[in-house]
């Protein structure tokens, strides 16, 4: 979401007209403020995780890990909508 949708959205939007308006309302860090996530995060690109897609507190402790907070705007992808974590992610707040 965050190099395929995010930054390019934000960099075409600073180089349109509209930009004059918009940058008024919008902190000047907008196309970094999009983080993804995966179950295990990068761990899991080193190493199996055998499991932790199976523990909804793996969903929870990454947003306490990442300091997810009232206000902040979390979305959730799972390819069959019953991804323990992914619902611990869900839930968590």
């Amino acid at each position: 979401m965050e190099s395929s949708f995010w930054r390019p959205f934000w960099a075409k939007a600073r180089a349109h007209d509209c930009w004059t308006k918009l940058k008024a309302y919008l902190p000047d860090d907008i196309g970094e403020r999009c983080i993804g996530e995966m179950t295990g995060a990068d761990r899991r690109l080193v190493s199996s995780l055998e499991g932790f897609e199976d523990l909804q507190l793996i969903g929870r402790l990454q947003l306490q890990e990442r300091r997810v907070e009232r206000g902040d705007v979390v979305f959730c992808v799972t390819e069959g909508g019953e991804t323990s974590s992914v619902i611990g992610t869900a839930s968590a707040h």
